[in-house]
């Protein structure tokens, strides 16, 4: 994450986001994440221990949990699921074999997933179901 959003983040939720703590997602999920904090910012004790993408979805990470909160965490990934990661727009998952082969997951708007195309860092989806 760009972190100037980062540092806004930690300073508005300081007891959420404890030293040490990253935000490592890109910026397009920022609102998502910031929604997430004003929804848990007075839960007692709570904090993040990870925030993160992972299987193409946010991930949050906290200090403990019940079945409560985790609906709230699972809320916040399920939106991610549907917003471009760079940039926040409507997006939907998409899957790469860039570079060294391996594939992994990400959401991405058409715009973004056009552009990671022409950079190289994702192969357009015609060509992989042809691989």
């Amino acid at each position: 994450m760009n972190p100037v959003l980062a540092m806004r983040l930690k300073k508005d939720f300081p007891a959420l986001f404890r030293p040490g703590i990253s935000c490592d997602i890109l910026d397009g999920w920022e609102p998502i994440l910031r929604r997430l904090c004003v929804d848990l910012q007075h839960e007692k004790d709570l904090a993040f221990t990870q925030v993160k993408e992972k299987y193409g979805g946010l991930r949050v990470y906290t200090t403990w949990s019940t079945k409560q909160l985790e609906k709230r965490l699972e809320a916040a990934e399920a939106e991610s699921f549907e917003t471009c990661e760079t940039c926040g727009k409507d997006g939907q998952m998409r899957t790469t074999r860039a570079n060294s082969g391996d594939g992994w997951m990400f959401v991405a708007c058409q715009g973004c997933f056009d552009l990671a195309v022409a950079k190289g860092s994702a192969e357009p989806e015609s060509e992989d179901s042809d691989s």
